[in-house]
């Protein structure tokens, strides 16, 4: 794919254009006995070593784990394999944006890899930048995405989002403001995008899609959070669970959409 019009924090990449010079530093399974949750843990936390130094190392990781085959590899030892009682302790819930979050691998404060399931027609309530970089893969379907700067106005709220220890969020008001829209994307089936921390923005779909996120270390104690003057705030994160069948279907599509990506 080639590299569309760049905007502050949005970069655009195809996954032919990913770093080869990452390739094959991927161990097998189970190598010296150890669990394939904690052999995958350290690798991509190995992949990731660079990353204060090289923000988009989490988009070559993403790219390397998926070019590899180690992403289906994992996936599939969670559904079938030795690793497979770490089903009943994956996260997985219903994010107040409407898309289903399932956390597949993560290393607190470190890295976090996270499988969306999109339904038609749901996207981002409140355009918002994180405290970390990531990179999305699109599995299936077609991410729109916005990037936004602060302008002079009075139509939206600036708040300051602060992560609780109790794992929802606090809010502080910040101001008053404007919003311009820098450039609007489609993202689709095959193509991997980087996003990194203060960029605003905001996502949507039309049909229903799958995407693979990785995010990288926390570098910052808050996000933004922008929404219109008195619109009711959302729900916290994690409020409705994914029932272990509805989970294990999403794996199991997921492992087959990237099947069928290394065949291609």
């Amino acid at each position: 794919m080639g590299a569309s019009m760049a905007a502050p924090g949005l970069v655009r990449s195809g996954r032919d254009r990913h770093d080869s010079q990452q390739h094959g530093n991927l161990s097998g399974l189970q190598k010296g006995g150890a669990s394939e949750v904690d052999t995958f843990d350290s690798e991509v936390t190995g992949l990731l070593s660079n990353q204060l130094d090289e923000p988009r190392s989490v988009l070559t990781t993403l790219d390397e784990l998926i070019n590899s085959g180690r992403l289906a590899t994992y996936l599939k030892s969670l559904l079938v394999g030795r690793s497979s009682h770490r089903l009943e302790e994956i996260y997985a819930f219903e994010h107040p944006n409407g898309f289903t979050k399932v956390v597949l691998a993560d290393r607190s404060g470190a890295w976090s890899l996270r499988l969306h399931y999109w339904p038609p027609g749901v996207g981002d309530v409140d355009i918002h930048s994180h405290r970390w970089h990531f990179a999305s893969f699109v599995l299936k379907g077609t991410i729109q995405t916005s990037s936004h700067q602060v302008s002079v106005g009075t139509e939206f709220e600036m708040l300051d989002c602060f992560p609780s220890e109790r794992g929802d969020y606090r809010m502080e008001h910040r101001g008053i403001v404007g919003l311009t829209t820098l450039i609007e994307q489609h993202h689709s089936t095959g193509d991997t995008y980087f996003h990194s921390l203060e960029g605003l923005h905001k996502a949507s779909v039309e049909t229903e899609s799958f995407t693979m996120v990785l995010h990288g270390m926390d570098l910052l104690d808050h996000s933004t959070v922008i929404r219109r003057r008195h619109s009711q705030p959302r729900l916290q994160e994690g409020s409705s669970v994914v029932p272990n069948p509805r989970l294990r279907k999403l794996l199991e599509f997921s492992l087959g959409g990237l099947d069928g990506e290394r065949s291609k």
